[in-house]
């Protein structure tokens, strides 16, 4: 349940690393991934399609994690700029409406 939450993900759309920092639809932190594993053994990312265990540091499952929870990765704003001003013609539309939502809950 805690120390740390290990819990079943679907990677819906992008890539998900160890040390991302996972926040809620509310834009409250959640926790930060430790580790994540396809099959049983380790990996360094998740890419989107793909379901994966995950442990992560800092939240309890039934308290701060629930089934069925959409958690998003925090990416920080100057990161954001980043992106969009030099990286927005390589992302798709899908993406890119993902990253403009995610923009929106860490302000």
């Amino acid at each position: 349940q805690s120390n740390p939450a290990i819990a079943g993900f679907e990677i819906l759309l992008g890539v998900v690393r160890p040390k991302s920092e996972l926040i809620n639809e509310k834009g409250e932190k959640v926790g930060t991934i430790k580790q994540l594993q396809e099959d049983g053994n380790p990996v360094n990312e998740v890419k989107a399609g793909k379901q994966a265990a995950v442990s992560i540091q800092g939240p309890t499952i039934g308290r701060n994690l629930n089934e069925g929870d959409i958690l998003y990765v925090k990416v920080p704003k100057s990161d954001i700029k980043l992106i969009k001003q030099k990286l927005s013609n390589e992302l798709s539309a899908e993406e890119m409406e993902l990253l403009a939502k995610v923009e929106k809950l860490v302000k």
